[in-house]
């Protein structure tokens, strides 16, 4: 919260990608709470890039921002992203005194934020499982997926394992890897839609 005598303060918010409508819903959630209460808020498209991120986080650091908002790009439980979130969380946030908050991604090692605000992915993916079965009987599925991130593995995990324990039929068509983005799993499906139309659900 900000009283009105105090200064604005800036929020510095890093997403790993904007081409998302999901991502667009958060931050103009967060933008209208941070704006309601007379402060700022910067945001930044990483463009699926850990690098370009890193630099922007530097950025902000650099600014003295009085908050940093991220939705990490990394590939989970690989060496080089557990290296990089080391660095740009722990070393260069502690020794800026700026709070950093993860924002729906998971951080393999939390004690390099001080905060986390996750959906359960896992749930989420259940509740859409429950949903698709009072619709139809059985189903082909043409999943689209992303691999390297775990929001996404956990939403999918949580969709399959519903219908499997319910004993619904389905089969799996294929799945694309679409890296959460729309115009890379627009085209994608597009492509196999030309080839067959004997697809259910997506």
């Amino acid at each position: 919260k900000n009283e009105s005598e105090k200064s604005k303060r800036t929020i510095g918010a890093l997403y790993m990608t904007m081409n998302n409508p999901y991502f667009e819903v958060i931050n103009e959630e967060i933008k209208a709470v941070v704006e309601s209460k007379g402060d700022v808020l910067e945001t930044r498209d990483s463009g699926m890039d850990a690098k370009v991120q890193a630099k922007q986080v530097e950025k902000f650091i650099e600014e003295k921002v009085d908050c940093i908002l991220i939705n990490a790009v990394y590939v989970w439980n690989q060496v080089p992203a557990m290296l990089w979130q080391r660095v740009w969380f722990r070393d260069l946030r502690k020794k800026a005194g700026i709070p950093v908050i993860a924002v729906d991604t998971l951080i393999y090692n939390r004690s390099f934020v001080d905060g986390t605000v996750v959906s359960n992915n896992y749930q989420a993916g259940k509740q859409c499982a429950k949903d698709l079965m009072k619709r139809r009987k059985k189903g082909k599925i043409l999943f689209l997926v992303q691999s390297e991130n775990k929001s996404a593995i956990d939403r999918i995990k949580g969709f399959k394992e519903t219908l499997e324990k319910a004993g619904w039929k389905y089969e799996n068509v294929g799945e694309l890897e679409c890296q959460g983005q729309l115009e890379l799993s627009q085209p994608l499906v597009e492509k196999v839609l030309n080839k067959t139309k004997d697809i259910d659900v997506v």
